[in-house]
C-alpha cells in the first residue's frame, strides 16, 4: 500500500505534482506559495480544490512526521555507533595504561602523583558504578545544612606528610636498624 504522502488513487499527475511542491516546502508551506512557484498555471481555486479533495494538510503532516522519524532513527544509530566506537577506544587505552602501570615502580611516584592517580581511579570507579564523582552539598527538607568539598589530593598529601614525619622519627625501621645517629632504636 502506498504511503499517504505518495500519489493517491484518482489523483491526477498535475494535482500530485502540485502536492509534491506543497509537501516539500516544509513547515512554512502554503497553497499561495505553491501557486507562485507554479508560475500561476491555472486558477488558485483549482489548487485549493485539490488541497481539500486530496487532504494535502494531513498528507504533508504525515510526511513531516515520517522525515522526523527517519532523522531521529539516523541520529540514534549514529549515537549508538559513536558509543561503541568510544567504548572500543577506551578499552584499548585502558589496556595500554594497565601495561604501563605494570612497568612503574611505585617508589618512583611522588605523593602528588599518587594522589592524582588515586583521584582518577576513584572517579572512574564511581562513574562505572553510576555514582556521582563529586559531592557538592547536602540538603534536608530544602535547607542546606552543610557544604562538603571532598579533595582527595589534599587528603593524600596530608597522609604523605604524616608518613614522612613518622619516617624521620624512625617509626618504620626494623629493630635491627639504628636511627640517623647510628644508635639502635628502642622498640619497647
Amino acid at each position: 500500500m502506498a504511503e499517504i504522502w505518495e500519489r493517491q488513487p484518482g489523483e491526477s499527475s498535475k494535482a500530485y505534482a502540485a502536492f509534491c511542491i506543497y509537501r516539500d516546502m516544509g513547515p512554512d508551506r502554503s497553497i499561495e506559495k505553491v501557486y507562485e512557484k507554479r508560475s500561476r498555471r491555472g486558477p488558485l481555486s483549482r489548487l485549493k480544490h485539490w488541497s481539500v479533495k486530496h487532504n494535502w494538510v494531513e498528507r504533508a503532516n504525515a510526511y513531516d512526521d515520517y522525515l522526523e522519524r527517519k532523522k531521529r532513527e539516523e541520529k540514534e544509530k549514529a549515537i549508538l555507533e559513536m558509543a561503541e566506537r568510544h567504548a572500543r577506544l577506551a578499552m584499548a587505552f585502558q589496556q595500554r595504561v594497565a601495561q604501563r602501570l605494570q612497568e612503574i615502580d611505585p617508589a618512583e611516584l611522588s605523593p602528588a602523583d599518587m594522589a592524582r592517580w588515586l583521584d582518577i581511579a576513584t572517579k572512574l570507579e564511581r562513574l562505572s558504578r553510576g555514582e556521582p564523582t563529586e559531592i557538592g552539598k547536602q540538603e534536608v527538607q530544602g535547607q542546606v545544612t552543610q557544604r562538603y568539598e571532598y579533595d582527595i589530593t589534599h587528603r593524600v598529601e596530608q597522609y604523605a606528610d604524616v608518613y614522612r614525619q613518622l619516617a624521620r622519627r624512625g617509626v618504620f625501621r626494623s629493630s635491627n636498624e639504628g636511627d640517623d645517629t647510628g644508635k639502635p632504636l628502642d622498640t619497647a
